[in-house]
């Protein structure tokens, strides 16, 4: 690769951009992960007491308010 100063400042550009983007993009994967967990947790719950889909959904709706509420502490701006 041929180094030229233009590379630079876009990288230097896209860092910036990058470490801006790091809480929002923890916060969203976090959402990911509970609500996958504890769907999984509540399937599997269900399917040993034969229950399904009451303690799924509980489960699901459970992941999803907690992730919504570490997106949300996320991008809301910090009191001081």
């Amino acid at each position: 690769m041929v180094y030229n100063s233009n590379n630079n400042g876009f990288i230097y550009y896209f860092q910036k951009i990058l470490i801006r983007a790091l809480p929002i993009m923890s916060a969203s994967y976090s959402l990911f992960i509970s609500t996958l967990i504890l769907s999984a947790i509540g399937y599997f719950i269900d399917k040993s007491l034969n229950t399904f889909p009451i303690i799924f959904l509980i489960c699901l709706f459970l992941g999803l308010v907690i992730g919504f509420y570490q997106l949300a502490r996320k991008i809301s701006p910090k009191e001081k």
